[in-house]
């Protein structure tokens, strides 16, 4: 009996280690694939006002994200940090978050810019310095102002200009290994000038400098790329603001929760706004780019699918997913769950019960007290649509406003071009009349017929009607030169213009398409376009009032020739448009299309004494330009205008297919 008992045991036994065998062979395919994990319904309240007024503004201010420092890392306190030679004294005891424009993206590193420093030990500084022009009538905008007006007295001169406009920094020393990734992959570089983006930290005045306000250190910083949030958290590494002994406590006693800015194991957090209907499930994908020493958080999020259900007075008011995933940039194998904190945050149900609002929150602590132990982390955040689009900020972000500005550059062009043209013309319509005699006997010769066939584009006798001189005047040289001459100026502003100047990443970073830049540049040019030819006519026009009534035009003629010339000015522009479009110096663009206007009109004048150019000269735009005939019959020229047309538009659409694709950039 006890030798069948012990085989009993033995079989036992291996039943029992196959079983816990198995179970472990499971637990890996587990851990590479987190199920998707479903939760019971968390109660809500109501929104109440705060909560609605913070989350609006959140939405319409900050790109939809709020940036907090946790466990006391948003206290900054009102005693100055100092290295020594200088201190940076805060305007607020809490951090802050200041959202503005890209002006300039510059870094600091002067080891390498500093020849004398290259044989001493390298200094840890690697700064970002991020140049913000603060948007304009807002808080942020409010908070700078302020700033400004503690700096010291004489010193207004420290503060930064962008292009004339005062604007202010935000630093930070970012940890090696990202400032390398960033360079490699190009997150926040001078590419994005123009482009919003808002940096949280402390409020301070650098006394080096006079006390010109900055946030340094800008521990997160965010920006929209396209339907994209980039989120960056980072400790300084510095060595300035994580030690106790850099913060001037001499008249006061350190607070015993207080933290300096940028300890080890910083706690903070992201919050990206939602809003869903009622009964709706939104979704959010969150992909960590790159980390280094994250530290574990509580609670850690249990899997990388998570759902939640909201109800409200016991019924069900909508959800939402969050699915986690690895960036391309990031160096790891999997997910690493313990050291993520992300899960709904302030949900609640709106007072007309038709939507509910709330925030995804991305809780990090970050950094170490080893060498080189300074952390960050870095998101790649899809948020769901919001179900009503935020307004644009109003000023230069409105069509209104942008429409404005660009009549304004081109008022000057127009306004000069247009007052010439109109004594051209006005010189022309008068003066040629008086020499018909001549002019007749000039006809004699046929070299001088030629020529003068050569411009008209038909064929003339030897005596001449005043219909020739009416014609003279709109396919003379220097009227069809100062028309072309305003196409040049009007049509290679975007983008040559743009990106020879420096300015093109500013421009491009308005929340505008590409194809709104350019349909706005292209209604200016066609209503300045119109108004200098409309210039010419009136010139035209007082230039008849001399003649006698005979030899007036019909100005319903006039009107057609005006209209058929307005065609070749717009066949110009869209050739220009494709030009500039592919350029990116004005000068050169402009260079292209005046040697190509060049050759249309040699061209044109060839053709009447060279036989083999008669069989290209249909491929001249202004042989669909014959003013003599309409003033002649009177007759609708459709089919030249048609072609102009078609000509110019085919060119202008492709000009903005390219620049719509193009990659531009500065730098």
């Amino acid at each position: 009996m006890s030798v069948r008992r012990r085989v009993r045991a033995a079989a036992g036994g291996l039943c029992l280690l196959a079983a816990l065998a198995s179970r472990d062979h499971s637990r890996p395919a587990e851990a590479a694939a987190p199920p998707a994990t479903g939760r019971a319904a968390t109660a809500i309240g109501t929104c109440d006002g705060r909560q609605l007024g913070e989350w609006q503004f959140v939405a319409r201010e900050q790109m939809r994200v709020q940036a907090r420092g946790r466990s006391g890392n948003d206290w900054v306190g009102l005693t100055a940090a100092t290295d020594g030679f200088h201190d940076w004294a805060p305007f607020d005891d809490f951090k802050t978050t200041i959202c503005g424009a890209l002006g300039i993206f510059g870094t600091f590193e002067p080891t390498r810019e500093k020849e004398f420093l290259r044989f001493l030990p390298e200094i840890p500084e690697h700064d970002w310095n991020v140049i913000l022009i603060p948007t304009a009538r807002s808080i942020f905008d409010e908070r700078f102002r302020l700033a400004r007006r503690l700096m010291e007295r004489g010193h207004e001169g420290d503060l930064v200009s962008c292009q004339g406009t005062p604007c202010f920094e935000a630093e930070v020393t970012p940890q090696s290994r990202l400032l390398k990734a960033n360079s490699a992959g190009g997150w926040l570089t001078s590419c994005r000038r123009g482009q919003t983006l808002c940096t949280f930290g402390p409020w301070v005045g650098d006394g080096g400098h006079g006390y010109r306000p900055e946030i340094h250190p800008a521990e997160r910083i965010w920006w929209r790329d396209g339907d994209r949030l980039k989120l960056i958290a980072v400790q300084d590494a510095s060595q300035r603001f994580r030690d106790h002994r850099q913060f001037q406590w001499a008249d006061t006693r350190e607070p015993s929760r207080w933290h300096p800015w940028a300890a080890p194991s910083m706690q903070g957090e992201f919050r990206v706004a939602f809003e869903a209907a009622a009964g709706s499930a939104v979704e959010f994908l969150v992909e960590q780019m790159l980390d280094t020493n994250v530290r574990g958080v509580t609670p850690p999020v249990p899997a990388a699918d998570m759902q939640y259900a909201f109800s409200h007075q016991g019924t069900d008011v909508g959800g939402v997913r969050v699915r986690l995933g690895l960036g391309a940039t990031s160096e790891r194998l999997e997910l690493n769950l313990s050291s993520l904190d992300i899960a709904p945050d302030d949900v609640c149900l709106r007072p007309d019960g038709r939507s509910l609002q709330g925030y995804l929150r991305l809780h990090d602590v970050i950094g170490y007290r080893h060498q080189e132990g300074e952390g960050f982390n870095t998101f790649e955040v899809v948020p769901p649509p919001l179900l009503t689009p935020v307004p644009a900020a109003a000023g230069m972000y409105s069509r209104k406003s942008r429409h404005l500005l660009l009549a304004r550059n081109a008022a000057l062009a127009t306004l000069l071009l247009g007052l010439v043209l109109m004594l051209v013309e006005a010189a022309l319509a008068f003066i040629l009349p008086k020499f018909a005699a001549q002019f007749s006997a000039d006809m004699q010769l046929d070299f001088m017929r030629g020529i003068v066939q050569a411009m008209l584009g038909t064929e003339i006798g030897i005596h001449v009607g005043p219909e020739i001189f009416q014609s003279i005047a709109w396919v003379h040289p220097v009227v069809l030169a100062l028309t072309w001459a305003h196409a040049l100026v009007c049509c290679t502003r975007i983008p040559a213009g743009e990106v020879d100047r420096g300015t093109a990443d500013v421009l491009l970073g308005l929340p505008v398409s590409r194809w709104d830049v350019f349909l706005s540049e292209t209604l200016m040019w066609l209503v300045c376009g119109a108004a200098i030819l409309a210039a010419a006519l009136a010139g035209n026009f007082l230039g008849c009032l001399g003649l006698p009534p005979e030899q007036r035009p019909q100005f319903s003629r006039l009107f057609i020739v005006l209209l058929n010339l307005f065609c070749l000015y717009c066949c110009v522009a869209g050739f220009t448009c494709l030009v500039s479009s592919m350029s990116n110096r004005r000068g050169r663009a402009m260079t292209i299309v005046f040697l190509v206007l060049l050759a249309v009109l040699l061209l044109n004048y060839l053709a009447e004494f060279w036989q083999p150019l008669e069989r290209i000269v249909f491929l001249n735009p202004l042989h669909y330009h014959r003013p003599v005939n309409v003033l002649a019959s009177g007759a609708w020229p459709w089919s030249h205008m048609a072609v102009l047309l078609g000509f110019g538009s085919a060119m202008w659409f492709a000009g903005g297919a390219v620049f719509a694709k193009r990659d531009l950039c500065t730098v």
